[in-house]
C-alpha cells in the first residue's frame, strides 16, 4: 500500500468515527425515556398526595398533586378528575380523604397519617377521585381556601 492511500484511509475513519460519536450523542439526547416517577415519600410532610399510577407513580401524561389542607377540584390539575391509583397521607396528626366529587361530596376513602393506599382498586376507588381533604378543613369546602 503505497503512502498516499494510506493518508486517505486515516481521513476517512475519523470522520466515520466522529459521525458514530454524534449518532449516538443525539440517540442519548434524543432517545425515549421512561415517565418520571415519584414515590410515598415524595409527598412532604403535612401533606397528602394522590397519583395516576399505581404504587405511588405517574402515568404517562397524568402526573400527581398534593395538598396541606384541602383541594377542591382536581380538574385541570396535574393529576386531573378522576385519575388517581394511589393516595398517601403523610400528613402529620389528621386523617385524609379523598371524595368523588367536588368540595368533598358523596363517596370518599379515607387514611390515618403516614399510611396510604398503593392501589386503589383495592377500594374500589381507582380513577374516582375528584376533591381531597384533611379531616378538620371538611368545613371549608368549596371555598376559596381549599385550592
Amino acid at each position: 500500500m503505497s503512502d498516499m492511500q494510506r493518508t486517505q484511509k486515516k481521513p476517512r475513519r475519523r470522520i466515520g468515527a466522529i459521525i458514530a460519536a454524534a449518532s449516538l450523542l443525539a440517540a442519548g439526547l434524543l432517545g425515549v425515556t421512561s415517565p418520571a416517577q415519584a414515590a410515598s415519600s415524595d409527598c412532604g410532610s403535612g401533606r397528602a398526595c394522590a397519583w395516576s399510577g399505581y404504587d405511588y407513580g405517574v402515568d404517562g401524561f397524568w402526573g400527581w398533586t398534593s395538598w396541606q389542607y384541602c383541594y377542591n377540584d382536581f380538574t385541570g390539575g396535574s393529576l386531573s378528575n378522576d385519575k388517581a391509583s394511589s393516595f398517601y397521607n403523610n400528613g402529620n396528626a389528621q386523617v385524609a380523604r379523598m371524595y368523588q366529587y367536588l368540595n368533598a361530596g358523596g363517596p370518599y376513602i379515607s387514611r390515618p397519617i403516614k399510611s396510604g393506599y398503593p392501589d386503589l382498586n383495592t377500594v374500589s376507588f381507582n380513577d374516582r377521585a375528584t376533591s381531597g381533604y384533611f379531616y378538620n378543613y371538611i368545613g371549608s369546602a368549596g371555598t376559596s381556601f381549599c385550592n
